[in-house]
């Protein structure tokens, strides 16, 4: 694999990190570590896009990789509406669809929704988000309503691989039921599974 350093450079110089690392991997389609990579590097992209007005109306709620069984556990979380930003596939041009699906971006999610039963109340393309150095990358907003009236949500946090609550113990999160913790970085929880530990005297230490 390349150096991230090399990737990062590759990036800023608009080149598609998602390809060079399927060619550096040999690999024909998308793995989770490349697209963990790609969007990383992408992280803050949008800060710009959200300081527009008519955007901050919109509580943002973004999605990757979108197919049928993640879109029901994302409506299933959602509390009134569900708002993601996602390729624009059918709302592109037919160079720009070429494109993603030559890497294979996700599609058809407005086709996915109302399999789904789910009230698309809008989609269309979203005019801060087109980057500069890659006009292909068109992006739509993607509006599911799901119930209007409900209170806001309270979030909360789960083990994810066993679903069991987890308590803040400040710089990191433990679950008392699978005796798991998971670290933050700046604060952010870190939520892969992955990234947990088996810490079953965790509680007892921290209790001192």
């Amino acid at each position: 694999m390349q150096h991230p350093r090399e990737l990062l450079n590759a990036y800023v110089c608009g080149q598609n990190i998602i390809s060079l690392l399927k060619d550096s991997f040999a690999s024909d389609r998308n793995t989770e570590e490349m697209i963990e990579l790609a969007y990383d590097l992408q992280t803050g992209s949008y800060i710009e896009a959200l300081n527009d007005p008519d955007v901050l109306k919109y509580n943002m709620q973004y999605g990757r990789a979108i197919a049928e069984e993640i879109l029901k556990e994302l409506y299933r979380v959602a509390s009134r509406y569900l708002i993601l930003l996602e390729p624009g596939y059918e709302l592109s041009s037919e160079k720009s669809q070429r494109r993603m699906r030559e890497h294979g971006y996700c599609r058809d999610l407005v086709m996915h929704a109302g399999e789904l039963n789910m009230q698309v109340i809008r989609h269309e393309l979203f005019p801060s988000a087109i980057n500069p150095l890659n006009p292909l990358n068109s992006t739509a907003i993607t509006v599911i309503s799901k119930n209007p009236s409900a209170a806001s949500a309270v979030p909360s946090l789960a083990c994810p691989r066993f679903g069991d609550p987890l308590m803040d113990y400040g710089d990191s999160l433990f679950s008392p039921d699978s005796l798991r913790a998971y670290p933050k970085i700046l604060g952010i929880p870190c939520l892969r599974q992955q990234d947990g530990i088996v810490a079953s005297k965790y509680e007892s230490y921290n209790s001192n």
